[in-house]
């Protein structure tokens, strides 16, 4: 495409210094003009310069340019290189003036370079749908077949960073890198129109209505560091053994399969109903197969042998978070999610998890990265509830916590294992090609029926409903996966997703403080009575309260990592607190075993006890 005069100088007469001595401006003046009215634009530009008084900038700018069209211009056009792909057409490609065949890549002429030992072309240009940073796809001939590596453009623009790509097998050396990074950018000059381009990400599950890795309109483009990760989302064996062990399983009436399965099929239906990621943990003694659970709910979509799938227990918050951005709409499956009986470091690892995005970062140029994100389930098993007493109600309500009931799980636990890694990952891509024909509207009004239906059946017990839809959405998968991909007529349980919930009270932040408070006070009753085996004084319980010194009060706080504050704002409201006098909120009380009156926080004992226990669940 060629500019005449009159379009160059409509740009010209509004051109500021920066934009004149920009070396794109440059180029389109000396490259993309007609030939004959080159000399007269310059002689234009080189006016304007001079009354922007940069005069020399530009003409020093100007003749750089011409020096490297003048060595671009010594290129033989004969030279090209007939790329022949597997399966596909072959591609003539330009080459210039470098010289391209089974020997490699090496530049004509006097200065004659070897730019590689194997022929390397150019094969592909791909766009990140997420963020337009492109990256190019490099394949060379080695032992009779391609191979390709996938790498950022600064990375094949740099001496320095292109030499790393040599730990993949890719053909470059310190020698011979400056060389390579010329051929690449003229090979791409020349065959700009030739190199095919494709929409990239690094990112699994829904871009619109496709499905990355299910769709050939986008490519799943990997960061290294996730490459284990990638090549475990694949299917191997056959479809038919794999369901025919899973109905096998299914069979047997055992509910936690079927939550490990809704579990893993439902991730892909959480960015749908726009909820935040929660997690599913199946708790019970060691040795009942809850881990080949885990192992069932990955198979859906890929590899649940070794580490691909399955991530390790201790890892860091950082790899989890990159592991997270990867999957996005894919289950994260942890096996034994902590070790830790902290409840703070578990509360934060939960919130993590859960939170559906990452911290906000920069590089080394402080530049600002691109954060994480994500929006799926999270799988897990422990040996015990992982909402426990001392966590944050916030962390409570983003947990469904399934007991493991009498009995293993699995008949023949390795036989399962055996199967489950020979046969894999076909369940996930038709689960999502049933959901793109349903449609969208379809999944959230079948979410809709199954929150009425836990209402319904949770009776007179009062729900979170942050517990009620990530509920909903398992049941809801489940059906979706029984009457697409199993067809036995078996589904979950309403009773028993439903006695997993935790009703209102339960979650409450206060109300498990005070649960929490008053049972420390029983637990350590001789420092709060006047007893034969009297210890320190904390404070006084007379049956119908409870005094305690405020630093006392502040170590149980801690203990049971609830906010002080927010606690005690909680019992005035409730008219649980005894105020003391004046501006005083703590009162004087004669503490047992000493004569001196100390300010303490007064607490009304008894809230809740009124309250009828509701009858358990059915199941």
């Amino acid at each position: 495409m060629t500019f005449s005069r009159t379009e160059i100088l409509d740009q010209l007469h509004g051109t500021d210094r920066k934009q004149l001595l920009d070396p794109g401006f440059v180029a389109l003046i000396l490259e993309d003009t007609k030939t004959l009215e080159r000399r007269e634009i310059v002689r234009d530009c080189q006016q304007r310069a001079r009354e922007l008084r940069c005069l020399t900038d530009f003409n020093a700018l100007l003749k750089n340019h011409l020096r490297e069209m003048n060595q671009r211009l010594e290129i033989v056009a004969d030279n090209t290189y007939l790329f022949e792909r597997p399966g596909k057409d072959p591609i003539t490609f330009q080459t210039g003036i470098w010289v391209v065949d089974s020997r490699g890549v090496r530049s004509q002429g006097k200065k004659a370079q070897i730019a590689s030992l194997y022929p390397v072309v150019i094969s592909k240009r791909l766009v990140n749908v997420e963020s337009n940073e492109e990256r190019l796809v490099l394949t060379w001939l080695k032992d009779g077949s391609l191979r390709s590596i996938t790498a950022r453009r600064d990375v094949v623009a740099s001496r320095s960073k292109i030499v790393d790509l040599s730990l993949f097998g890719f053909p470059v050396t310190s020698e011979t890198a400056r060389a390579l990074i010329c051929y690449l950018s003229d090979f791409e000059s020349l065959n700009s129109d030739l190199i095919p381009v494709e929409q990239s990400t690094g990112k699994f599950g829904w871009h619109e209505n496709d499905f990355v890795p299910f769709t050939d309109v986008i490519r799943f483009d990997a960061e290294s560091s996730q490459r284990a990760l990638a090549e475990s989302i694949h299917s191997a064996g056959s479809f038919d053994e794999w369901l025919s062990l899973v109905r096998e399983i299914r069979s047997t009436g055992r509910q936690e399969p079927l939550i490990s399965l809704a579990a893993s099929f439902g991730s892909v239906l959480v960015p749908i109903i726009r909820i935040s990621p929660f997690i599913t943990n199946l708790f019970g003694r060691t040795g009942t197969g809850k881990t080949v659970c885990l192992m069932l709910g990955a198979s859906v979509w890929g590899n649940p042998s070794g580490r691909g799938l399955i991530s390790e227990s201790n890892s860091t918050g950082n790899a989890l978070e990159m592991r997270l951005n990867t999957l996005n709409n894919l289950p994260l499956l942890v096996d034994d999610l902590s070790k830790t009986n902290e409840a703070e470091k578990i509360t934060d690892l939960v919130y993590l998890l859960c939170a559906g995005g990452g911290k906000g970062r920069l590089d080394r140029n402080t530049r600002a990265r691109q954060t994480s994100t994500w929006a799926n389930t999270i799988l897990t098993n422990l040996e015990r509830p992982l909402a426990g007493d001392q966590m944050r109600a916030g962390a409570i309500n983003r947990i469904l916590d399934f007991p493991v009931l009498d009995g293993e799980i699995f008949n023949d636990p390795n036989r399962v294992v055996s199967g489950l890694s020979a046969n894999y990952g076909f369940a996930g891509e038709m689960f999502v090609r049933q959901i793109q024909q349903d449609g969208f509207e379809s999944v959230k009004t079948l979410v809709q029926e199954y929150e009425a239906r836990i209402i319904e059946c949770a009776g007179d017990i009062k729900l979170e409903r942050k517990q009620i839809i990530p509920a909903s959405l398992l049941l809801a998968s489940d059906q979706i996966a029984e009457s697409s991909i199993f067809r036995d007529g078996i589904k979950l349980n309403l009773h028993f997703v439903v006695s997993a919930l935790k009703a209102s009270d339960q979650i409450s932040e206060c109300e498990r403080a005070y649960r929490f408070l008053f049972d420390q006070v029983a637990i350590h009753s001789r420092n709060f009575t006047d007893s034969d085996d009297f210890a320190e004084s904390w404070g006084r319980d007379d049956g119908e309260t409870v005094a305690i010194i405020d630093s006392k009060l502040s170590d149980f706080a801690r203990i049971g990592n609830f906010d002080k504050r927010q606690f005690l704002s909680w019992c005035e409201k409730k008219g649980l607190l005894v105020l003391g006098d004046g501006r005083h909120r703590q009162k004087k009380v004669t503490l047992p075993g000493t004569n001196r009156q100390s300010r303490c926080w007064v607490i009304c004992s008894g809230f809740g006890e009124s309250e009828s226990e509701p009858e358990p669940l059915p199941f």
